[in-house]
């Protein structure tokens, strides 16, 4: 009888991290889940050196999605969204919602291997009938690799400006943080 209560414990405790770590409606890990994972990646980098990037990805007008079909079908986006983002990924990358329609996938990779993922995933999203009139939905994504002795928020902001730079110049884009831009590129 004590087994059995203790599992039934364990189980309601396994449940509860789960639940605390999970956005409800995608099932990817949620904006406080992504941000241990954020911190446990910037200490991998000063005690290891492990390199990684970030993307931050948006979907682009999303408003119309809910204005043109209903939230519910908005949900549906949302969820389709992240499962074909969750398929591109390798099962160390780490993928959240952030909130909204802003979603992050930590890689631990240099920005121009991060930037070929990104553009998969852009590519994937785009070539998705997602909406019920078959339709697609596109995205803009933002790509910044974490630099020595950087701020998290500095970190965060590069590829937020990167995924500002990709909605500017057209959405459905991805864009690299402009000093992640390899010399020989520019």
């Amino acid at each position: 009888k004590l087994c059995f209560t203790l599992n039934l414990m364990l189980d309601k405790l396994e449940n509860e991290i789960v639940t605390s770590s999970t956005d409800p409606l995608t099932h990817l890990c949620n904006r406080r889940f992504f941000e241990k994972k954020l911190d446990n990646f910037q200490l991998s980098y000063e005690y290891k050196s492990q390199i990684f990037s970030i993307l931050i990805l948006d979907i682009d007008f999303f408003k119309s999605v809910n204005d043109r079909f209903g939230h519910i079908c908005g949900d549906d986006v949302l969820r389709c969204f992240a499962e074909k983002m969750r398929t591109c990924c390798r099962r160390d990358d780490i993928v959240a919602r952030l909130g909204g329609e802003e979603f992050a996938i930590l890689l631990p990779m240099p920005a121009p291997g991060a930037a070929i993922l990104a553009e998969r995933v852009r590519a994937t999203i785009e070539n998705t009938k997602m909406l019920p009139d078959g339709s697609v939905v596109t995205c803009s994504i933002g790509v910044a690799q974490y630099a020595p002795g950087e701020k998290m928020e500095e970190f965060l902001d590069r590829a937020d400006q990167a995924l500002y730079r990709a909605k500017r110049e057209g959405r459905n884009r991805v864009c690299i943080s402009e000093k992640d831009i390899p010399k020989k590129l520019e």
